[in-house]
């Protein structure tokens, strides 16, 4: 019997986008970025690292290791019943 380990099948996509579909979900991800960057939700670094950072582009966005609890995002709510 033959073990192989650390193996992998990757299909074929049954359709692509075309080059103007890329561009055009390229541009639409630079403008959310855009808005990210301005408001601050986002680092210049995070956006780089996200979209250029591996071995193809990637709409994915990961936040750095410093920004991503989300316990100092959400505040703590009381909850007061009246009698």
């Amino acid at each position: 019997m033959l073990k192989i380990k650390n193996w992998s099948v990757k299909p074929r996509p049954l359709w692509q986008l075309t080059e103007k579909e890329k561009a055009e979900t390229r541009k639409i991800q630079a403008d959310t970025d855009a808005v990210y960057l301005d408001r601050q939700v986002l680092k210049s670094t995070e956006v780089r690292s996200s979209r250029f950072g591996g071995d193809t582009y990637s709409s994915e966005t990961v936040l750095s290791a410093e920004d991503s609890s989300i316990d100092s995002v959400n505040p703590t709510f009381e909850v007061k019943t009246t009698p």
